[in-house]
């Protein structure tokens, strides 16, 4: 039994491993309730299972069937809320891991050189990806984005440990048979559970299964991988066909050539603001790979295959009128992550004068990341602190009697590691009546609290000059 070099970096690989887990589930399980879940919480108390809730949803406001479910699931009571909220964090570390398996086309080893490749895949989506506080601790955004692409990266796992393996032919068995039908049900409810992902699976599983797969074509082919793009497919129409999203995507505004050239050129250059750091960053350590023999063989093609998925995950969003959001580029942005990542595989390399160097950028990035996170949980600990605060002053008002309640605004800003959507002045916003329905008033608004250079009416005002000073 061979020795393992340097102990201490792999028993830090475990211990740091573990840190970032606890760390993003504390900042799933703090990130406060936001506007668009209270809306949602209060639908779901109208309705005495989660079969009638997602049809009515799938009829009234998107086609996201298994989303809809997973909304019951979530916003149910305050113990489910918080205990998932917590979920969304572990799944989010989990996305490192994940993303490495995808990219090397093998289990990834964590106590070993692997575990640097998933810290700098972490890494890369944490720091480079937008909306991370939509799309991963927001608990509604997070279950039409986050658990999406997890679900949908888990589909693609054992299609991409068939290619590595040489896309092997089978015969057809019984156990073939059940594996294929678990596939098909899967695939189903994957499909349901956001356009995104449907049609990157549904552009990338055939792509594969043509490129790589046995000729003649379908001869030889497992049954599990038919029956897994058959179920993407499957669960794609039916969600694509919701008459919910007529109201939500706007299909009824008119789509002129001009107007998709306009979202065309608008959505392409977010997407290269966001990918143009990444792309900076990644083309020194790629070539570092390539100079010390750790650059994977066929990488260019894995890397054509994932650039082919960011774009097929975008492309949809082109013809919807009414939804073009920063938070549909984290799906896009984590394919780009991971086909960067295939070029890299430092198990094939022998370079031991340039192993210090990996380990260096490791604990650099290690650092960045904690340090990074450390500071968006303190953040979320202030924003958490503030809406427990205004909660507080809203019971206080109900129990007095008071239906018209007034909280101040908040104001913890933490950029896009935390989704803040406030209620407005005007008592009539959509949000307003939801949070006061939750809370069993009629109304809430927002009310500025009085500054230290204010007075009341009867006394006279400061001057300008004044006020600025003591801002």
């Amino acid at each position: 039994m061979t020795k393992r070099p340097w102990p201490y970096l792999y028993g830090g690989l475990l211990l740091l491993a573990a840190i970032l887990t606890v760390l993003f589930a504390a900042i799933g399980y703090l990130h406060p309730t936001v506007m668009d879940d209270y809306s949602l919480y209060t639908s779901i108390a109208g309705f005495h299972n989660p079969v009638s809730y997602a049809w009515h949803g799938y009829l009234t406001w998107s086609g996201r069937l298994t989303t809809w479910l997973l909304h019951w699931v979530v916003l149910h009571n305050g113990h489910t809320r918080a205990v998932l909220g917590a979920l969304n964090g572990i799944i989010f570390a989990g996305l490192g891991w994940l993303a490495a398996a995808l990219a090397l086309g093998r289990r990834p080893r964590l106590l070993e050189q692997d575990g640097i490749v998933v810290v700098f895949v972490l890494a890369a989506i944490w720091f480079f990806a937008p909306a991370i506080g939509e799309t991963v601790f927001w608990r509604t955004g997070a279950d039409a984005y986050l658990w999406s692409l997890a679900a949908g990266l888990l589909f693609l796992l054992p299609y991409r440990r068939w290619i590595a393996a040489g896309a092997p032919v089978a015969r057809a068995t019984p156990s073939g048979r059940w594996q294929g039908a678990g596939m098909l049900v899967a695939g189903v409810l994957i499909g349901m559970n956001g356009e995104q992902m449907m049609i990157l699976l549904a552009v990338l599983i055939p792509y594969w299964l043509f490129r790589y797969g046995a000729r003649p074509l379908l001869r030889g082919w497992p049954a599990w991988t038919l029956g897994g793009a058959a179920g993407v497919l499957v669960g794609g129409v039916i969600s694509i066909l919701g008459p919910g999203n007529y109201v939500r995507y706007g299909y009824n505004t008119p789509l002129t050539v001009l107007l998709f050239l306009k979202q065309t050129l608008a959505y392409g250059a977010r997407l290269f603001h966001f990918m143009l750091p990444l792309l900076l960053i990644s083309i020194p350590l790629i070539l570092l790979t390539r100079y010390c023999g750790a650059l994977v063989p066929q990488s260019r093609r894995l890397t054509l295959d994932w650039a082919i998925a960011a774009v097929a995950s975008a492309a949809l969003l082109l013809l919807l009128p009414t939804f073009q959001q920063d938070r549909t580029l984290f799906i896009p942005i984590v394919m780009i992550v991971i086909g960067l990542a295939s070029m890299l595989d430092l198990r094939r390399t022998a370079f031991p004068r340039l192993r210090l160097v990996f380990v260096t950028l490791g604990v650099l990035v290690a650092g960045a990341l904690l340090l990074s996170g450390f500071s968006v949980l303190a953040k979320v600990r202030q924003y958490a602190g503030e809406v427990a605060a205004r909660e507080q002053l809203i019971l206080q008002q109900k129990r007095a009697g008071q239906r018209d309640a007034f909280v101040p605004p908040i104001f913890c800003r933490a950029g896009r590691y935390l989704y803040i959507r406030d209620i407005q002045k005007d008592r009539t916003f959509w949000g307003n009546q939801a949070v006061a329905a939750y809370y069993g008033i009629d109304t809430i608004h927002i009310r500025r609290p009085r500054q230290p250079w204010e007075r009341d009416s009867t006394q006279p005002a400061l001057s300008q000059p004044y006020r600025r000073s003591v801002q």
